[in-house]
């Protein structure tokens, strides 16, 4: 046996491995104006038909209200003219959902947002810093805590039940 390949990784075969052709000619420079925006514009274009196209489902379906997808089922305990208590549950608007929801669509609009950027400096030959960017979005999803918080929340309360 040969113990001493094991230890050979990815970057060791790589080495070992002869460059295509195709790698060998210049390094990409950047693409027309033209052309990026053309590209910029087909992205745009691809993500409003997926938000047409599940917008116009939801909308044809008898069974999916938006107010009750950010509702959330509460239950009461009520006392009859008798005095007997009666439990009820009812949906009632959640203030948690509600921010997941609208926090979810500010994300979304500066993801495409900074995705157009990259577009735009990769096409132009630039290489972008994301560093940044990373610790922007992970910022923005502690809008989701309080969602997350209720959730762990309904979770522990159906264990004690």
């Amino acid at each position: 046996m040969m113990p001493h390949l094991c230890k050979i990784g990815p970057s060791a075969i790589a080495v070992l491995l002869p460059v295509p052709a195709w790698a060998q000619s210049p390094a990409f420079t950047s693409m027309s104006d033209t052309a990026v925006y053309a590209l910029q514009i087909l992205v745009a274009a691809a993500v409003l038909l997926v938000f047409a196209a599940v917008v116009s489902k939801l909308k044809n379906s008898p069974d999916w209200k938006l107010g009750e997808a950010v509702s959330e089922e509460v239950e009461f305990a009520e006392t009859d003219a008798d005095g007997k208590v009666t439990k009820t549950t009812r949906m009632m608007a959640s203030s948690s959902r509600l921010i997941a929801l609208l926090g979810m669509m500010v994300i979304l609009l500066l993801f495409l947002g900074v995705g157009e950027v990259v577009i735009w400096d990769v096409a132009h030959g630039k290489d972008p810093d994301l560093g940044g960017v990373l610790n922007f979005f992970l910022a923005g999803a502690s809008l989701f805590v309080p969602y997350a918080i209720n959730q762990v929340r309904s979770g522990f309360e159906s264990i004690g039940k």
